[in-house]
């Protein structure tokens, strides 16, 4: 019996961006299996305003995003954090 999945998950950092840019062919994937009404997750360890910063619409392409190495989840504008967020004078040392 085939599997139907409706959820898919990709990476950012060279797998579908290679330099912070996002490869047009990979964003008409990601289009065709919305289409599909399957959701589409970001997975990657990038923090959220940083990869806003260089990819501005990413919330325009996916149904949610898991950053931070999956410290936290983007649906919406709702943030569900995983994991307590780091306390800010170790953030500034590993920033």
């Amino acid at each position: 019996m085939p599997y139907t999945f409706s959820v898919v998950a990709v990476d950012y950092d060279g797998t579908i961006a290679q330099h912070d840019s996002v490869h047009p062919a990979a964003l008409d994937a990601i289009a065709e299996l919305r289409r599909q009404r399957r959701k589409v997750l970001l997975c990657t360890g990038r923090r959220v305003e940083e990869l806003r910063d260089v990819f501005p619409d990413v919330d325009r392409h996916f149904d949610a995003i898991v950053a931070e190495n999956g410290g936290l989840i983007v649906m919406a504008s709702e943030i569900i954090w995983t994991a307590d967020p780091l306390p800010n004078e170790l953030d500034a040392v590993l920033g």
